[in-house]
C-alpha cells in the first residue's frame, strides 16, 4: 500500500511536470525543484522495492527450510516405528522375567516360614541405665563456650585483617582536617555517558562535588580561571573518571572547562571517549613537536561544546622533565585566561613525583579515594602531603561507595612506576599471592 502511494505521488509529479514543460524553460526553478523531487522519489521507490523483494526472499527461504525440516521428520517415522517395536519387545521380556522372580520370592518366603530357627537367646546382656558416653553436660558446656567465643574471634580477625577503606568514617578518623567534598556511588558501566542527564542520586553526587569544590576555589585572582588538580594515591581509584564527570558537571553549570590529560605515564582519558591512544597531545607540545596549543585542543562531544580536552599524547621517556618545564606552566597560564575551570588529570602520588612537580600551578587538589579498594595506610600518605603543603587546598572524594566486595580479594598498590605504570595489569584471583 505504501509503495502504491509513492508511485501515485511520483506519477502526479510527472503529470504536473509535463503540463508545465511547454510553458516554462528547462532552467525554471519550479521545474528544477520538481525534477529533484522526482529523483528523490524514484530513489525511495527503488529502495522500497529492494526491501520488499528482500523480505519476500527471506520468507521464501524460511518456507523452504520448514519444508526441509518436515520432510526430514516424515522420513524418520519408519525408523522410530522400528525402535518403538524393539522397546515393546524388551518390555514384554522383562515383565515376564519380573513375574518369574516374584514367584520365586514367594516360594522362598513360604519355605523360610515353615523352617524352625536354629539360633535361640539364652540370656540377655546386662547394661547400665545411663550410657557411659557421650557425657551431655560436657558436650553442652563446650558447645556453649564455642558459641560465645567463636563469633567474637571471627569478628576480631575480620576487622583486624580488614585494611580497606569502606566509608567516610574511616577517612575522618585519620584526616579530620580535610573536607570530604562528596561520596560518589558505584557507577554502572552502561550509565557512564548519561550520569549528569538524569536526576538520580548518582548524578546529584557529581553536582554536589562540583558545588562543594566551587567553595574551595573562591579565593584567587579575579578574572582568571581556577586550576584543579585531580589525583589519587594509586592506580585504579577512579581519578580520571571523576575528573571527566566533574568537567561535565561544570559545563552543565555554564562554565567553560578545559580538561588536560597530564598523566603521561599511563594515560586513560582517551578510553572514555573511545579514541586512539597515540593521538597527539600534551607530550607532543612539551617536546616541541607542535607549536599551536589551541589547534590541538579538541571537543570530543559536539553536544558539550563548553568542554574542551587536551589529551596526554604519546608516552614519553622523561615525563617529570616535561611536566617541570616552563612550557607546561605557560600552557596552564594561558588556559587560565581562556577558560573558567582548568582540570588537570595527573598521575597517582605514591612513588611518583609528576603530580608534586606541577602542584604549585593549581588552586585546588581533588583527591580521589576508592571505597573497598584503597588501603587505610594510604591515608597517612595523604596526611603527610597535607602537613608538608606539597598539594594545595586538598578536597577528598570517596568514590565507588556501596560496591559490595569480599574482604578476601587482595588489591596490590605497591606496583612499580616508570615502565611498570605503562600498561594495564590483569587482576589475579583471590587464591594467588600478589
Amino acid at each position: 500500500a505504501n509503495l502504491n502511494i509513492m508511485v501515485a505521488g511520483y506519477n502526479e509529479l510527472v503529470l504536473e511536470r509535463e503540463k508545465m514543460l511547454p510553458n516554462m524553460g528547462e532552467r525554471n526553478p519550479t521545474l528544477i525543484s520538481i525534477n529533484e523531487q522526482l529523483s528523490r522519489r524514484l530513489v525511495n521507490i527503488n529502495k522500497s522495492l529492494n526491501i520488499y523483494a528482500s523480505q519476500l526472499r527471506t520468507t521464501l527461504k524460511s518456507l523452504r527450510l520448514d519444508g526441509a525440516v518436515n520432510t526430514s521428520r516424515y522420513s524418520a517415522l519408519p525408523e522410530k516405528e522400528r525402535a518403538l517395536r524393539a522397546i515393546e519387545r524388551q518390555q514384554n521380556l522383562k515383565e515376564n522375567l519380573f513375574l518369574v522372580l516374584l514367584e520365586k520370592r514367594e516360594e522362598a518366603a513360604i519355605n523360610y516360614a515353615i523352617t524352625s530357627p536354629s539360633i535361640k537367646v539364652i540370656d540377655y546382656a546386662l547394661t547400665n541405665r545411663k550410657p557411659a558416653s557421650p557425657k551431655p553436660l560436657m558436650i553442652y558446656g563446650v558447645a556453649g563456650l564455642s558459641g560465645l567465643i567463636l563469633p567474637f574471634l571471627i569478628l576480631y580477625l575480620r576487622f583486624s585483617l580488614d585494611t580497606k577503606i569502606h566509608s567516610k568514617n574511616d577517612i575522618e578518623k585519620v584526616l579530620p582536617d580535610l573536607p570530604i567534598l562528596a561520596e560518589i556511588p558505584s557507577i554502572p558501566h552502561e550509565s557512564i555517558e548519561n550520569i549528569l542527564t538524569d536526576r538520580s542520586g548518582l548524578g546529584e553526587s557529581f553536582r554536589i562535588m562540583a558545588t562543594n569544590l566551587s567553595f574551595l576555589m573562591r579565593q584567587g585572582e579575579k578574572g582568571k580561571g581556577r586550576v584543579v588538580l585531580c589525583t589519587s594515591s594509586v592506580k585504579g581509584e577512579g581519578k580520571t573518571l571523576l575528573s571527566l564527570q566533574l568537567a561535565r558537571a561544570f559545563t552543565h553549570m555554564g562554565k567553560r572547562v578545559l580538561l588536560i590529560g597530564a598523566d603521561l605515564r599511563n594515560p586513560q582519558l582517551h578510553t572514555h571517549f573511545k579514541l586512539d591512544k597515540n593521538r597527539k597531545g600534551l607530550s607532543d607540545l612539551l617536546l616541541d613537536r607542535l607549536n599551536d596549543v589551541s589547534r590541538h585542543i579538541e571537543i570530543p562531544n559536539p553536544k558539550e561544546d563548553n568542554l574542551h580536552v587536551l589529551f596526554s599524547g604519546r608516552i614519553p621517556p622523561n615525563a617529570p622533565q616535561l611536566l617541570n618545564s616552563d612550557t607546561f606552566g605557560q600552557i596552564v597560564d594561558n588556559a587560565r585566561e581562556a577558560y573558567d575551570i582548568v582540570l588537570i588529570d595527573t598521575a597517582p602520588t605514591v612513588l611518583v613525583t609528576d603530580t608534586l612537580l606541577i602542584s604549585e600551578l593549581s588552586d585546588v587538589t581533588l583527591y580521589a579515594i576508592r571505597s573497598e579498594y584503597s588501603e587505610k595506610q594510604l591515608l597517612e600518605h595523604i596526611k603527610n602531603l597535607h602537613k608538608t603543603n606539597k598539594l594545595p587546598n586538598i578536597g577528598l572524594v570517596l568514590n565507588d561507595v556501596g560496591r559490595s566486595q569480599g574482604y578476601g580479594y587482595k588489591y596490590g598498590y605497591n606496583y612499580g612506576y616508570g615502565y611498570g605504570y605503562s600498561e594495564e595489569k590483569k587482576k589475579k584471583p583471590w587464591y594467588t599471592f600478589n
